[in-house]
């Protein structure tokens, strides 16, 4: 919003790449499946989404530093700079949403049964540390600080720190277990695909008709799990997209429209440093209770984790819209976290448990 971006734009921006992934990621999904790479199935696949994503975040954090060297023109300045900022942010969410499918089949390829779920628990509490480090680093205040001088500004600090975050863990992925080539000798044969298949039958390529036609047809507790999932992704990623937002306009009521030396701007920009705090919060929640969910399962079962992590979710943020002030907004961010940590796992240990009763 601070570089002058539309609010009829502003959710457009978040939409396009969910879009994109519905059409696009079973097919790059099922692609996948028959990489013919040296290197293995997945580990292309995630380093081209990991280019994607340095490029992305490259743009959407120094977009407007970037074409205010390149255009003089003042008129086309913030025009441009909206353009290239947008066309960083659809970058980066859509190849960071796409890359999580390649990350988990890779996880199922080299881990045995047994430890697959351990594997998801893990890919659970690391999405979540990582995202408290990510959202500390946005919570503090870069501006005034010597790096942020050193580097002209705090965008540039954030940048910077995420750049060479991502770019270490990114090759450390890459080279730690090898996966096996998928040799010539089976192209005509059928392949182990990266998630179970609803039915015992020949795995083919993926295309959009066949994804249409698998979700009509799927049986009936597959479907239910789909949509469920999808409505849960759907309150979750709408919450998270404004929630930083809604903390420098509704709880501490700036105005991020307003010229940037003004007080508003300021009180806006207070309260999305605030706001990346809360996110923290929920990051750490997410990571806790990924530990907290296998003391559970024993107790309630896969289907109250389930429940449980939806209930919590509603009924904090239906709190937090009732009373949105600073303590109770923060206190109640932890919900958050009990809704990614079920997100991330629940679903695929139903799935995988659905597969095993019909064995």
């Amino acid at each position: 919003l601070s570089v002058g971006l539309p609010r009829s734009l502003y959710s457009l921006v978040w939409l396009i790449s969910p879009v994109l992934g519905f059409v696009l990621q079973p097919v790059i999904g099922s692609a996948s499946d028959y990489c013919r790479s040296p290197w293995g199935r997945r580990r292309p696949y995630i380093l081209t989404l990991g280019v994607m994503m340095l490029v992305g975040i490259s743009l959407f954090l120094n977009g407007d530093a970037l074409v205010s060297v390149l255009v003089q023109n003042i008129g086309w300045k913030r025009t441009w700079s909206i353009v290239v900022v947008m066309f960083g942010v659809v970058m980066f969410d859509f190849s960071a949403d796409f890359i999580d499918g390649p990350v988990k089949a890779y996880l199922f390829d080299v881990c045995s049964y047994q430890d697959k779920e351990r594997g998801l628990h893990y890919h659970a509490l690391l999405t979540g540390l990582g995202g408290a480090c990510g959202y500390l680093t946005g919570a503090m205040d870069w501006g005034h600080s010597a790096l942020g001088a050193l580097l002209g500004s705090e965008y540039q600090v954030i940048y910077f720190f995420s750049a060479i975050t991502w770019g270490f863990f990114l090759t450390v992925h890459l080279f730690s277990i090898p996966e096996k080539p998928l040799g010539k000798q089976h192209s005509n044969e059928q392949l182990v695909p990266s998630a179970p298949l609803l039915q015992p039958t020949v795995q083919k390529r993926m295309t959009l008709k066949s994804l249409l036609s698998a979700m009509i047809n799927m049986p009936s507790h597959y479907r239910c799990l789909c949509i469920s999932h999808l409505l849960g992704w759907t309150a979750f990623l709408c919450n998270m997209l404004f929630f930083t937002d809604f903390m420098g306009q509704i709880v501490y009521k700036g105005n991020p429209y307003a010229p940037h030396n003004s007080t508003a701007f300021a009180t806006y920009e207070r309260g999305v440093e605030v706001g990346c705090w809360g996110l923290c919060i929920n990051a750490v929640s997410s990571a806790l209770y990924s530990y907290v969910q296998r003391l559970l399962l024993p107790y309630i079962g896969l289907k109250g984790l389930y429940f449980l992590g939806y209930f919590l979710f509603g009924l904090g943020t239906s709190l937090i819209g009732l009373f949105p002030n600073i303590i109770s907004t923060l206190t109640l961010c932890c919900v958050f976290g009990v809704m990614s940590s079920t997100l991330y796992t629940v679903p695929f240990n139903l799935i995988s448990e659905y597969h095993r009763e019909e064995e």
